[in-house]
């Protein structure tokens, strides 16, 4: 959906609520973030939100790409084995 097309139905009636470091809320805004606790480090990763106006499927990518590197020391985020791997036990 970055490209401007649903990947769903091919609309082109696709709409980006972004989501900006220091953004207030008013009245018509979405903000939406993603709080990641890696022991010392809090990050706070913010979130674009892509909506096709024709079909209402929904897509979700973090703004601030920079500080994805700390997802692997990420208390409670396990990554995902690719299909027919297996998948490793969630630490707790």
């Amino acid at each position: 959906m970055l490209d401007g097309v649903c990947p769903k139905c091919n609309s082109t009636q696709v709409y980006r609520g972004a989501s900006l470091e220091g953004e207030g809320l008013m009245a018509g805004t979405y903000t939406s973030l993603v709080e990641i606790n890696a022991g010392k480090t809090v990050l706070v990763l913010w979130v674009d939100t892509f909506i096709c106006g024709a079909c209402g499927y929904l897509e979700m990518h973090i703004a601030n790409r920079k500080d994805l590197n700390v997802l692997p020391q990420a208390i409670g985020w396990d990554k995902i084995a690719p299909l027919g791997l297996p998948q490793r036990e969630p630490e707790r």
